[in-house]
């Protein structure tokens, strides 16, 4: 019983590290999605009151804000993920 009490709180901070990295990624996937969405929206001109493709539109802003933050959190998520695997390793 004591081993499987020890072995839990080893495995634990790793678990859990690796959970948040791979929550950043799955974060940053969403937001590029966003992105992808606004484009076939603009396509298809749906939601013409957002201003698709103006600049200072509400469309643009979402857009763009999306793939700052897409790109950024895919960028943490792999570093977060790469510093605690090596830690633990």
């Amino acid at each position: 019983m004591f081993a499987v009490t020890c072995e839990g709180l080893i495995l634990r901070p790793r678990l859990d590290s690796v959970i948040v990295g791979r929550g950043l990624l799955l974060l940053g996937f969403v937001c590029l999605a966003v992105v992808v969405l606004t484009h076939v929206a603009e396509w298809l001109r749906v939601f013409p009151g957002m201003g698709w493709g103006l600049r200072s539109s509400p469309g643009h802003y979402l857009d763009f804000v999306s793939a700052l933050l897409g790109c950024a959190l895919l960028i943490v998520g792999m570093i977060w993920i790469s510093f605690n695997t090596r830690r633990s390793s």
